[in-house]
């Protein structure tokens, strides 16, 4: 894996996540997100299962293809894409939670 990949794993950021996951009508810019936000996806992301958050990470802050994270996780293609649909929908959800807040 890239030495960038790997940073960008490390570090959990999940800049883009928001505006692919949570936000119907995205925007390119709208992409720079305030430390409450980045915070707020933090708290989401961490809310979830990890296998839906290293999935997550990994297709949307990190940039993997559904083949590139099948072989890093050693599972199928299609458990990939189905565990990511989970993951965003269960990702929505929670995002929709703290907007009621």
């Amino acid at each position: 894996m890239p030495e960038e990949q790997s940073a960008a794993l490390s570090a959990l950021k999940g800049e883009s996540i928001l505006h692919q996951l949570a936000v119907e009508d995205y925007l390119p810019e709208n992409y720079v997100l305030g430390n409450e936000q980045r915070e707020q996806i933090s708290r989401v992301l961490d809310g979830l299962n990890p296998i839906f958050k290293n999935l997550l990470v990994l297709r949307y802050a990190v940039g993997l293809s559904y083949q590139e994270i099948a072989e890093a996780l050693d599972i199928n293609e299609q458990t990939v894409k189905t565990y990511l649909y989970r993951a965003k929908q269960k990702f929505r959800a929670i995002w929709r939670g703290l907007d009621d807040e």
